[in-house]
């Protein structure tokens, strides 16, 4: 039987946004959009290359599922 179990992926981060860089903006092209929340999941599984600079959404200094859920939320609402 095959092992499914998970291991929950925490980075901690010490991230100050880049000069005119809003948060949610993670792959620096100044929009705010799913390529975001792609490059934040990619960063995330350690197979992306995203500046990671505004990915810590609810600034608890983490960078986790939480920040993932609020940036689609953010990206859902504009």
């Amino acid at each position: 039987m095959e092992d499914k179990s998970y291991n929950a992926v925490c980075i901690p981060l010490e991230l100050k946004l880049l000069p005119d860089q809003k948060y949610g903006d993670i792959n620096c092209d100044n929009e705010i959009n799913i390529a975001d929340a792609v490059t934040l999941q990619n960063f995330m599984l350690g197979t992306g290359d995203g500046c990671a600079h505004g990915a810590d959404l609810n600034n608890d200094g983490v960078l986790d599922i939480f920040d993932l859920i609020a940036l689609k939320k953010l990206i859902i609402e504009q």
